[in-house]
């Protein structure tokens, strides 16, 4: 092998190492200017956290509900139902906008109420589609154990989705946009081939 040859060899290796590297400190150092849209808008759960572990009861008859093999779009509110208004007409636009996926979708609202208290009232009674459940305050730290944030906004609704195996997938605080939800949701429904 002659001399030019392996002076090439060594400038590919050192190529080979250096412009990754290269490109990987530069894209740390102007990720700014990159401006990358996230992968995820919610909140991924990091731990796992099964639909069946929550003692759901239909809000109008007060009988155990089990969520069934659907995905599942659950506005979990906590305090006065007016707060949460918007987020439930959000979660019935989404649903309308997913077109064909729409089926593969249910929607609930998860009222914490505590167990003593009765409450009859129905938030969007004009909406049948909408399954109106509740849970009791103890159960809301199952919610948020799953979660990273602590500041999630139950008073103006947090939507959690949970796949047709009952996992408890993700978590939008209020403050996220449908539009990002959206987003969100038709990809984990274009990756999944269940439900």
């Amino acid at each position: 092998m002659s001399s030019t040859n392996k002076q090439w060899i060594i400038l590919a290796v050192v190529a080979i190492v250096a412009i990754p590297w290269g490109v990987a400190w530069w894209a740390k150092n102007h990720s700014q200017s990159l401006d990358l849209e996230p992968v995820a808008h919610g909140d991924l759960f990091t731990v796992e956290v099964d639909g069946s572990d929550f003692d759901f009861q239909d809000k109008s008859t007060r009988e155990d509900y089990y969520l069934d093999k659907h995905w599942w779009l659950l506005v979990v509110q906590k305090g006065q139902q007016d707060a949460c208004l918007n987020r439930l007409h959000d979660v019935h636009q989404i649903h309308t906008a997913l077109a064909q996926d729409a089926e593969r979708v249910k929607r609930a609202v998860v009222q914490v109420i505590p167990a003593d208290i009765e409450d009859d009232s129905m938030l969007f009674s004009a909406d049948k589609g909408l399954v109106r459940l509740r849970i009791t305050p103890d159960q809301l730290v199952r919610f948020r154990e799953g979660v990273d944030s602590d500041s999630l906004d139950f008073e103006h609704g947090v939507i959690y989705v949970v796949d047709p195996l009952g996992n408890v997938v993700m978590a939008f605080n209020a403050d996220v946009p449908p539009k990002d939800v959206l987003t969100d949701i038709k990809r984990l429904l274009r990756g999944s081939h269940i439900g």
